[in-house]
């Protein structure tokens, strides 16, 4: 009957789609990134911030009691959460590249993840 290559093009693609989500659900991926980059990925995804005495004292240094930890209060910009327990959140903690860009802000966790992770919203 011949190869169809469009459909042998989507199973592979849904497998790496379906592997690559699995890794990100179970930590797998964000864990092995992290130890394939000295750990940066703790940086760009806004668990550590870094400790720079002309930054304002707003910011939370992660794993550190010298920085002044945020409000509990939630804020009304959503981002996305790349490798997260959530898609967006607007809890505290945007990392710094995204703080400076509204390409990463919307005004509710709807629009965030239809802007962010469109492929993924039911």
């Amino acid at each position: 009957a011949g190869c169809n290559v469009a459909s042998i093009s989507e199973a592979l693609q849904n497998a790496a789609a379906q592997d690559l989500n699995a890794a990100l659900q179970s930590g797998q991926f964000m864990d092995r990134l992290g130890a394939g980059t000295g750990n940066a990925t703790a940086i760009i995804s806004g668990e550590v911030t870094l400790d720079d005495s002309t930054c304002d004292n707003s910011q939370t240094t992660g794993g550190s009691t010298s920085g002044t930890v945020l409000s509990s209060e939630v804020s009304s910009v959503w981002y996305p959460s790349w490798g997260g327990e959530d898609k967006c959140t607007n809890k505290p903690g945007m990392p710094q590249y995204m703080r400076g860009n509204s390409h990463y802000h919307s005004s509710a966790l709807s629009a965030c993840c239809k802007k962010h992770f469109h492929w993924d919203v039911s």
